[in-house]
C-alpha cells in the first residue's frame, strides 16, 4: 500500500494506492483511494464520490528485448536518442530533485507536497551536460511499479521540451529494468478518464503499451469546502 500527502490551495489531501478498500482517514481535508485490492463491485461507496479512470498495465517480467519491442515507435525513438544525449542515474542527488520537484508542483497550484524517501521507493534522474532535466520518483508495492512524483524541466523552460521527451521515456525504461530486481512484475500507469482523447501525460504513458482497464477512484471530503477542487479538475493529487 502506498500513501502520500499534498497540499493544494488551503487543503490537505491524502492519496492511498493499493489499499484493500476505502476507509476512514484523519488529518486531511480530502482522501483519494486508487486501485483498491477489492473489486469495485464489492466496495461500499455511499460515503464517497466515484470517478472511473483508465489505466494501463505493462508486463515488465519478460526479456528486455521483448519489453522494449512492445513500446510504440515514438517511445523507442526517444529512448534511443536519450541514450546518446543523456546520463541517467538511480537514487542520486535526492536534494536537487526535491528542490526542483517542489518548485515544479508549486507552478501547478500545489502549495506543498510531501517528498520523503521510503523503503521500496527509488529515484530515477536524467541529466544533460550535468544539469538535471527530469526526475521521477517510483515506488514498488504488491509486485507493481508506480510513478509517485515527476519533475520535468520543460514545464519550467520550454526550450527543454525535446530533451525532456527523451529523458522521461528513458527514465521510465530504466525504472522498469531496475524495478524487476525489486520484485516488480508490472508497471501500472494512470491514463485519465478519456482513453480515446488522452492528455499529454496520458499519451506519453500509452506509448509503453500494456493492457488497458478501468477502475474507480473513491474520493471523500472531510472538509465540505474541498469541493472547490472539483471545479479545478483535481481528482488525483
Amino acid at each position: 500500500m502506498l500513501e502520500y500527502q499534498t497540499k493544494v490551495k488551503l487543503f490537505t489531501i491524502k492519496t492511498r494506492i493499493f489499499d484493500d478498500a476505502p476507509k476512514e482517514m484523519s488529518g486531511c481535508d480530502r482522501a483519494y483511494f486508487m486501485l483498491c485490492k477489492k473489486p469495485d463491485s464489492q466496495i461500499e461507496a455511499s460515503a464517497y464520490k466515484v470517478k472511473k479512470v483508465w489505466y494501463t498495465k505493462v508486463d515488465i517480467d519478460r526479456p528486455q528485448d521483448e519489453l522494449y519491442a512492445s513500446f510504440n515507435g515514438t517511445t523507442r525513438a526517444n529512448i534511443n536518442r536519450g541514450k546518446r544525449a543523456l546520463t541517467v542515474k538511480i537514487d542520486d542527488d535526492w536534494d536537487e530533485f526535491k528542490k526542483n520537484c517542489e518548485e515544479f508542483y508549486k507552478r501547478k497550484g500545489f502549495n506543498s507536497i510531501e517528498i520523503k524517501k521510503r523503503e521500496g521507493h527509488f529515484l530515477v534522474t536524467g541529466y544533460q551536460d550535468g544539469k538535471m532535466v527530469e526526475g521521477i520518483y517510483f515506488a514498488v508495492s504488491d509486485e507493481t511499479l508506480w510513478s509517485v512524483l515527476i519533475f520535468s524541466l520543460n514545464e519550467l523552460d520550454e526550450s527543454y521540451e525535446r530533451i525532456c521527451s527523451q529523458a522521461s521515456r528513458l527514465c521510465y525504461y530504466r525504472a522498469m529494468i531496475h524495478a524487476r530486481g525489486m520484485g516488480a512484475k508490472s508497471l501500472v500507469n494512470s491514463i485519465g478518464d478519456d482513453i480515446e482523447h488522452p492528455s499529454g501525460p496520458g499519451k506519453f504513458k500509452l506509448g509503453f503499451g500494456g493492457a488497458q482497464f478501468q477502475r474507480d477512484i473513491y474520493v471523500r471530503d472531510y472538509n465540505p469546502l474541498a469541493k472547490i477542487l472539483d471545479k479545478a479538475g483535481i481528482w488525483r493529487a
